[in-house]
C-alpha cells in the first residue's frame, strides 16, 4: 500500500453567539476539495458526505464533546510494526478438541467493545480498525486469515471521528473539536415507527473475525435483536422473527481455535451517561453489575438463565462446547480516564468560582465532572459572571455535568465483573489480561516503561477522546495479551516493537 501525504488546509469555523455577536454575520462556504487519497493502490476522491451534519448529530459520541466546526481529513495508510523474523509456533493454542480444525491454520475470533474494535478520537474508522490490538496480534502471529470489518475505501473516515482544534471562542478550558465531514459511512434515516432519527450503516458483506461492537459490547454479545447499527452491520443473520442474531448465536456456526473477549468498559461509560450525575436509586442497572455469578452453578432455573451474564452465556453455549482456548480482559477504573475532570481541577480553576461551588449542596458527593459546555462556561473567563451556571438560577449546573455518588456503583461493578473473570480462569482455565493493572501504571505519576524501553503515559496512551487508546496504546495492549497467552498456554509468541508506534497518530 502507498502512504498518503496529501496536506489539507480547509478549516470551517462555526461562531458561538456570545454577548454582542451579530446573528447575521456571514458564514464562509468553501468549495469542496478535489484532492485524492491513495488506498490500496486505488485513487479515492475526497468528498463531503451527504447529510454529514445530520449523521454527526445522531452518532454515538457526539454529546460527549464540544465541537466548533468541521474539517476534512484525507486517508493515511498506517505503517504497522515489523513482522517477526520467523513464524511463531501456535500449536499450543490450537483447538485440539474440534476435529475439523486439525491440520489447518489457526483461526482467532475477537469479541469486545470499542477498544477491540479500534475506536479512537471519538470515532470508528479504517485507520483505527487497522491499528486495533486484535489486528496487531494477528499480524504478530502471522495468521493466514484475520478479517477486519473495514469500511468501503470511499468511506474510510467511518463515523464519529474528530480532531482537536485551537479555535476556542469561549476561552474555556474544555478541549474543542472539529468533526470530520468527508468520506463518512452511514445513511441518515427517519425511523417513523419509533419516532426518532436513526443512522443506518451498510452491512459488512465479508466474514469478520473481529466481532467487536463499538459503544455496545456486552449487550451485543448475548441479546438478539439489538438496535445497535454497529452490531447489525457485522452480523447479518436474522432469526425467525427477523431479529438480528447476537454474537453468541452467530459464533455457534463458526469453528475457531482461539478467542479474545474484552467487555465492560463501554457499559460503564454508558452508565455514567444514562445517570447524568443523578443521585442513584436502589435499583441495580441491568447489564452493569452482575447480580449473581453462576460460573460454578451447573444447572439454572428459567429465571437464572434469563439473568445469565453475556460473557458466561458465551462460554456455556459456544466456547466450552467447542473447546476453544482463549483469554478474557478484566476491567479498569473508567473514572480515572483523562475524559473525566478531577474535582480539584474544577474547584481550583478560579478562586471566585470555587467559593460559589462550595455552596452547592450536591458538591459534597461529587467525585468527578464530565466535560461539557456548562463546565466550560463555568470556568471560562469570557463568560459574564451573571451567566455562569452557579450564579444564574435558570442555568445552574445540572445533572448533565456532575457525577454524584456514581463512584461507589462503578467500583462495585468493576469488582464483581473482575471477580467473575477470575472464576472463569478457575473453572475453565482461560487466561486473564490484566488491563486493570496496566491502566493503573499508565495513569500513575511515574507512568510506564515498556519492554523495549518506550515511555508510556496518559498523554501518549489515550487518543483525543480521553477514553480509547492511540495506536501506541493499542500496541501496548496487544503485548499484554501476548504475555497472557504465553504465560497461560506456554506458547512463545514474540512481543511487538511498541516503539515503532511512538509517532503514529
Amino acid at each position: 500500500m502507498k502512504k498518503l501525504t496529501l496536506p489539507m488546509n480547509i478549516l470551517i469555523f462555526s461562531a458561538l453567539l456570545i454577548g454582542g455577536c451579530r446573528v447575521n454575520d456571514p458564514v464562509a462556504n468553501p468549495a469542496l476539495s478535489t484532492d485524492y487519497s491513495i488506498i490500496d493502490g486505488d485513487t479515492i476522491k475526497t468528498v463531503k458526505t451527504k447529510d454529514f451534519d445530520k449523521i454527526y448529530k445522531y452518532e454515538n459520541s457526539n454529546k460527549k464533546y464540544i465541537t466548533v466546526g468541521d474539517t476534512i481529513v484525507t486517508y493515511r495508510e498506517p505503517k504497522l510494526h515489523t513482522l517477526p523474523a520467523k513464524d511463531p509456533d501456535l500449536a499450543k493454542i490450537k483447538n485440539d478438541k474440534e476435529l475439523t480444525l486439525k491440520g489447518k491454520p489457526l483461526i482467532m475470533v475477537v469479541v469486545g467493545g470499542s477498544m477491540s474494535a479500534g475506536v479512537r478520537d471519538g470515532g470508528y474508522f479504517n485507520e483505527g480498525i487497522l491499528t486495533s490490538y486484535p489486528n496487531l496480534i494477528a499480524r504478530q502471529m502471522k495468521l493466514k486469515k484475520f478479517e477486519q470489518p473495514l469500511f468501503d475505501a470511499t468511506q474510510y473516515n467511518g463515523i464519529g471521528r474528530k480532531v482537536k482544534t485551537g479555535f476556542n471562542p469561549t476561552g474555556g478550558p474544555i478541549q474543542k473539536f472539529k468533526v470530520i465531514q468527508n468520506n463518512l459511512t452511514g445513511e441518515y434515516l427517519p425511523n417513523e415507527q419509533y419516532d426518532y432519527k436513526k443512522i443506518k450503516l451498510p452491512g459488512y458483506k465479508g466474514d469478520p473475525d473481529n466481532l467487536a461492537v463499538p459503544f455496545n459490547s456486552r449487550d451485543a454479545i448475548g441479546r438478539d435483536g439489538t438496535t445497535s447499527s454497529f452490531s447489525n452491520r457485522l452480523i447479518l443473520e436474522k432469526d425467525g422473527f427477523g431479529n438480528s442474531l447476537s454474537v453468541t448465536k452467530h459464533l455457534k456456526s463458526k469453528k475457531f481455535d482461539f478467542f479474545i473477549v474484552e467487555a465492560g468498559i463501554d457499559d460503564l461509560l454508558q452508565y455514567t451517561e444514562d445517570l447524568n450525575g443523578a443521585i442513584l436509586s436502589s435499583t441495580t442497572p441491568p447489564g452493569v453489575i452482575p447480580d449473581q455469578d453462576y460460573t460454578f452453578q451447573e444447572t439454572l432455573t428459567f429465571e437464572e438463565n434469563m439473568r445469565l451474564q453475556p460473557e458466561l452465556r458465551l462460554i456455556r453455549e459456544v466456547l466450552a462446547p467447542l473447546g476453544a482456548k482463549g483469554v478474557f480482559f478484566n476491567v479498569p477504573n473508567i473514572l480515572e480516564f483523562p475524559y473525566f475532570l478531577d474535582k480539584d481541577y474544577v474547584l481550583n480553576y478560579d478562586p471566585q468560582i470555587k467559593q460559589e461551588l462550595l455552596k452547592q449542596n450536591y458538591l459534597v458527593l461529587v467525585k468527578k465532572f464530565k466535560p461539557s459546555s456548562k463546565i466550560d462556561s463555568l470556568l471560562s473567563k469570557k463568560v459574564h459572571i451573571a451567566l455562569k451556571p452557579v450564579f444564574n438560577a435558570n442555568n445552574n449546573l445540572g445533572r448533565n455535568d456532575v457525577l454524584n455518588d456514581v463512584e461507589n456503583r462503578i467500583n462495585t461493578s468493576i469488582e464483581r465483573m473482575n471477580n467473575q473473570i477470575i472464576n472463569f480462569n478457575k473453572k475453565y482455565g482461560y487466561g486473564i489480561v490484566d488491563i486493570q493493572g496496566l491502566y493503573k501504571k499508565i495513569l500513575s505519576v511515574a507512568g510506564y516503561i515498556t519492554d523495549d524501553g518506550t515511555p508510556i503515559n496518559r498523554t501518549n496512551f489515550f487518543s483525543l477522546d480521553g477514553i480509547n487508546p492511540t495506536p501506541l496504546g493499542q500496541a501496548l495492549i496487544a503485548n499484554e495479551v501476548i504475555k497472557t497467552i504465553n504465560s497461560t498456554y506456554k506458547s512463545d509468541i514474540p512481543l511487538i516493537s511498541v516503539r515503532e508506534y511512538l509517532n503514529l497518530k
